[in-house]
């Protein structure tokens, strides 16, 4: 249905040989290899997008420890591949001038390929959905799901529009999953399209409550 591709945005540079005399300049660890990031079957699957910024340090052989999501994605699943690839990464050990060994950066930009065929992507229903007891609405989100507010959800829709398997991305309680799965059946959406073919599609947006 689509390709995965996915790029390492930023590397920590190799020491500058101007700073090697410079007593005062702190070294990078020069890196020597990046294996090429993986995608999870379930992050293709909802067609999911996103930066991820994750902070690492080395031990005495020059592999990454303690990853950590410094930026996240918004996508949970995003985050934990950035964090594996990191893990996959080999840096120079140490040697006579001590590199830095904490507080590593690399950036990781998970981006579909684009698609070959004439595709038009599901979209919401203008005004299809009502205002509940809980929420005001469905906005469905560009890329970047990060800047916004309300409970994030992504979904798939069949060749009719019809969403299922809906995952709420905040750890909430149960009858919170249930209650956003009963409010997005309750909206109409119209299905993707590939050369004028209806087909399964996938969706990504916030639900925003009542009192937003």
């Amino acid at each position: 249905m689509f390709g995965v591709a996915a790029a390492l945005l930023l590397v920590m540079a190799g020491p500058d040989s101007a700073a090697q005399d410079k007593p005062n300049v702190v070294r990078m660890p020069k890196a020597l290899s990046c294996e090429q990031p993986e995608w999870e079957k379930e992050a293709r699957r909802y067609e999911l997008e996103g930066k991820s910024i994750v902070m690492f340090d080395l031990d005495d052989e020059g592999r990454p420890i303690n990853p950590r999501t410094m930026r996240s994605s918004g996508w949970k699943i995003l985050d934990v591949m950035s964090e594996r690839a990191v893990a996959t990464c080999r840096y120079a050990p140490p040697s006579e001038a001590e590199p830095k060994r904490s507080g590593l950066v690399l950036a990781f930009n998970w981006k579909l390929a684009p698609r070959q065929a004439v595709t038009v992507p599901a979209a919401l229903v203008a005004g299809s959905c009502p205002v509940s007891e809980r929420y005001a609405g469905f906005r469905p989100l560009p890329e970047d799901v990060t800047g916004s507010k309300g409970t994030l959800v992504r979904f798939l829709l069949d060749s009719s529009g019809k969403p299922f398997d809906l995952r709420v991305e905040a750890a909430d309680p149960p009858e919170s999953r249930q209650a956003a799965e009963a409010y997005i059946a309750s909206c109409r959406f119209t299905p993707e399209t590939r050369n004028a073919v209806p087909e399964r599609g996938s969706m990504r947006g916030r639900l925003i409550p009542r009192d937003a």
